[in-house]
């Protein structure tokens, strides 16, 4: 009975404590609550009051082209913007020039209240907690202004002393290199000289960028107009040596008297500064005409040793060398404008034995008439005397005088008349004379042939009232003799 009792006891102590152990955890969850509610609501007060604080305050880290403006109203931040940057200046230093351009050089301006505006217009007020950990750059935002011709008249200004000894640029061009031996694309020069407009757009653009200082270089310079890429000059070039590339020599039967190569067509070539390739033809005629005078002989003066030793010098005739002088010119600008190489015989109109300016242009056969001793002579192609005969030239009076110069025998005719001049006064010829042997050799005009009636032969017979009209009168048998010898192109050389 009484173990029961105690066992009765226990369980109503038991069924007693139990409902007083919940009442205490009840109550500590009330304080973790309360407590929890209370950070909680501090950190809406502190989140609000964010709201409320950067609705009127820039976030912290946050710039405008390098000034710190954080945590700043918009007041504050648009005057210290304006402090800052209102008195924007531009140090311009290089290729010589050294100056200051300051706002008022400049034209600079701000508008830093619009700036500061369009921050605010930004502002993510909600997200300010996370905001607030971030570097906030708002450059972008200020809005600058210049005046971009004040700039350049304030470049100008600072510039123009030095422009006024500085060089100009020197463009590239064409010409020919003597080392190179044809033409080439020269560089030219970039010069000294500032180029106003563009150090203009580089301030400006300094100014854009934020930045205080402006280090000129080439750029900044006055560039050339013609750079040595310039397609126009290389193809110039290319053309211009392609006429470079001729090379003709100009022969006469075989040997080479004039050659038209690089050397010499380099002067007739022109390239101006757009790239326009010009031969000068006036040039080329000038060259193809020195040549023809050159060679051209008939007519010209002549100086040769005889023989037997007697050095002769005589001028006029009809024998010698002449150039066509108009296929000639033709050939030579052809041969620029063709780029022709190789040999090229002249074009002749008529021709002699030797090429020899100034000299015996004949072979050793000719027939020498020599006024001063009225005697003539006939040497062989070996130059051996084969005939000779005294002789009568013309009449020392009333133009009858025997042409001198080198010519050639044109004819040979037997039993003929030699007629004269019509006389004026009687209309009828001025002499009509029968000869047996006639070799002309001044048209048919004037030559050699027998003259039976003269009283004799040589001396000064021709001085004393007996000179021919232009004829070399000889002696039947002596002109006999020489018409057998004679053959058509035989030289007559007449000389005194």
């Amino acid at each position: 009975m009484i173990s029961r009792s105690r066992y009765s006891y226990t369980e109503q102590r038991q069924e007693v404590d139990a409902p007083e152990g919940r009442g205490v955890g009840s109550r500590h969850r009330s304080t973790v609550n309360l407590v929890c509610g209370a950070i909680l609501g501090a950190l809406l007060v502190i989140y609000l009051a964010g709201c409320v604080f950067f609705a009127t305050h820039l976030f912290p880290n946050t710039t405008v082209r390098g000034v710190d403006v954080s945590l700043m109203t918009a007041s504050k931040a648009a005057q210290a913007i304006s402090d800052a940057l209102d008195q924007t200046s531009v140090h311009v230093s290089g290729d010589g020039v050294d100056f200051t351009l300051d706002s008022d050089s400049t034209g600079f301006s701000i508008n830093a209240d619009d700036a500061v505006d369009a921050m605010f217009d930004d502002v993510v007020i909600w997200a300010w907690p996370v905001l607030v950990m971030v570097d906030h750059n708002e450059s972008a935002k200020l809005a600058s202004s210049y005046d971009a011709q004040a700039i350049r008249s304030s470049v100008d200004a600072q510039v123009a002393s030095f422009n006024a000894t500085a060089s100009d640029p020197v463009d590239a061009s064409v010409s020919y290199s003597e080392d190179s031996g044809g033409f080439i694309v020269n560089p030219g020069s970039l010069g000294t000289k500032v180029d106003v407009d563009t150090v203009t757009s580089q301030v400006i653009d300094t100014l854009a960028q934020d930045s205080s200082s402006l280090t000129l270089t080439s750029t900044s310079l006055v560039q050339q107009s013609v750079t040595a890429d310039d397609p126009a000059l290389v193809s110039a070039a290319a053309q211009a040596n392609a006429y470079l590339a001729c090379n003709i020599n100009y022969t006469l039967n075989g040997t080479t008297i004039a050659t038209e190569d690089a050397s010499v067509v380099k002067d007739w070539i022109s390239v101006d500064a757009s790239g326009q390739v010009t031969v000068d033809e006036t040039a080329m005629t000038t060259w193809a005409s020195e040549l023809e005078s050159k060679l051209n002989s008939v007519g010209g003066t002549v100086t040769y040793t005889r023989p037997d030793g007697k050095v002769v010098t005589v001028s006029g005739g009809t024998y010698g060398w002449s150039v066509d002088n108009g296929i000639l010119e033709a050939m030579v600008r052809d041969t620029v404008y063709n780029s022709y190489t190789g040999d090229q015989e002249l074009p002749m109109t008529q021709t002699a034995a030797v090429y020899n300016p100034g000299g015996q242009s004949w072979g050793k056969r000719y027939i020498d008439v020599d006024i001063s001793e009225q005697h003539v002579r006939f040497y062989d192609s070996d130059g051996s005397l084969i005939w000779e005969s005294d002789c009568i030239t013309g009449a020392n009076y009333d133009n009858r005088d025997t042409p001198t110069g080198v010519y050639s025998i044109n004819n040979k005719q037997t039993n003929t008349t030699l007629i004269g001049a019509n006389d004026p006064t009687t209309g009828q010829p001025s002499y009509k004379t029968p000869v047996s042997y006639w070799m002309p050799f001044i048209g048919n005009t004037v030559g050699l042939h027998d003259a039976s009636w003269q009283p004799g032969f040589g001396g000064t017979l021709y001085q004393q009232g007996y000179g021919s009209h232009g004829c070399v009168n000889l002696p039947s048998d002596a002109a006999a003799q020489l018409y057998e010898l004679v053959q058509i192109g035989d030289v007559v050389v007449v000389h005194n």
